[in-house]
């Protein structure tokens, strides 16, 4: 039986309007390109993000019609969820103001996917060690020419961008859950094939001390134990403590390159001012190679002497300094209720230069 022509109308505009989009998507793409490329008055630039915003939002609301069409099921227009990515990505590059718009693209990936894997897959095994096999096609959307070359300057710019899109912000006109803020991704597995691995452990894994600033300032948990890994290496901290273990245990004799172990210290130096559980001491008798991470539960380290003679124990002794404490407590508390980074929160406070300082990890 044909069905009504009042039950077709809907439907073909539907068609219209997501052959209009799709067909325009490219040519889009490519305009922004040439734009790009050319010095822009800052008036057009507006006019730009503008229309690049009016553009995407009619693409977000595309998406989710045709995953309400699809009856919950896995997006039935493959070719507009692709484009949500090289969306995202084009409000990286032209660095739209308003979080409005990006956060709409990345909650139609969660509402999709159901994670948010693409954003974190920076930081999966397979990239610490700058291979790239499984990166998939939608990551390569977000970070266009990976390559251990460009990983620094080129790629966490863009993984900051997308994690700011998750804070809430004063002016948000989406509201923002709590299945889709970045407090809710930052303590979780970096991808399902990695479940003990976080975002902050595989910076640690990298000995990379922007990384690692960055997502402290973010609210990661530098003492997280994830799933049922019980090891001495197993938390973040726990894995940078063993390595420069290792590394004072192997080179104490030797001369070797210490650009590494200094950029692993500072990791430690940033992940130790966040956390008041700690206790680390010397070990005082021979040191062993086989025992030369012992930890418990209760985050108890000892340290290859060598390694004690860079670090200031007394600071490590239970309980912890009221300095500490206090330091801690108030970021935590800034990471929860501010609308923006830590680092762009402590500076908005109105309170003197030494007391920021206090409360930053430089």
């Amino acid at each position: 039986m044909q069905q009504p022509r009042h039950n077709r109308k809907p439907r073909g505009r539907f068609n219209q309007k997501s052959t209009f989009i799709l067909d325009n998507f490219n040519q889009w793409v490519k305009t922004l390109d040439k734009e790009k490329k050319c010095k822009k008055s800052k008036a057009e630039l507006g006019q730009m993000r503008l229309a690049l915003a009016a553009f995407i939002n009619g693409l977000a609301d595309l998406h989710r019609t045709s995953m309400k069409k699809s009856a919950g099921q896995s997006c039935c227009l493959r070719s507009i969820h692709d484009k949500i990515y090289i969306a995202l990505r084009l409000c990286y590059e032209l660095d739209l103001k308003s979080r409005n718009t990006p956060r709409k693209l990345i909650q139609e990936i969660l509402v999709c996917e159901g994670n948010l894997y693409s954003i974190f897959s920076i930081f999966s095994l397979c990239h610490v060690t700058m291979e790239f096999p499984s990166f998939n096609i939608n990551s390569f959307s977000l970070y266009p020419g990976l390559t251990a070359s460009t990983f620094k300057d080129k790629v966490v710019p863009a993984f900051k961008y997308y994690c700011q899109c998750l804070i809430p912000t004063i002016d948000s006109e989406i509201y923002i859950s709590d299945s889709i803020r970045l407090e809710t991704f930052i303590n979780r597995p970096i991808d399902e094939s990695f479940i003990t691995v976080s975002p902050l452990k595989a910076a640690a894994m990298m000995k990379d001390p922007q990384l690692v600033s960055m997502l402290l300032d973010f609210g990661a948990d530098p003492s997280l134990r994830m799933g049922e890994d019980d090891s001495e290496n197993s938390s973040p901290l726990g894995y940078i403590i063993c390595y420069l273990n290792s590394y004072c245990a192997l080179t104490k004799y030797s001369k070797f390159d210490g650009s590494i172990f200094k950029q692993a210290l500072e990791c430690f130096h940033f992940m130790t001012k966040v956390v008041t559980n700690i206790q680390i001491k010397e070990n005082q008798l021979q040191w062993n190679q086989e025992d030369h991470c012992k930890n418990t539960i209760e985050n108890i380290f000892t340290v290859h002497p060598l390694l004690a003679s860079y670090i200031n124990l007394d600071k490590f002794k239970q309980p912890s300094s009221l300095q500490q404490l206090s330091s801690t407590v108030i970021r935590k508390a800034i990471i929860k209720y501010s609308c923006d980074i830590l680092h762009n929160s402590i500076e908005y406070l109105p309170i003197p230069q030494l007391l920021k300082r206090f409360l930053s990890l430089d």
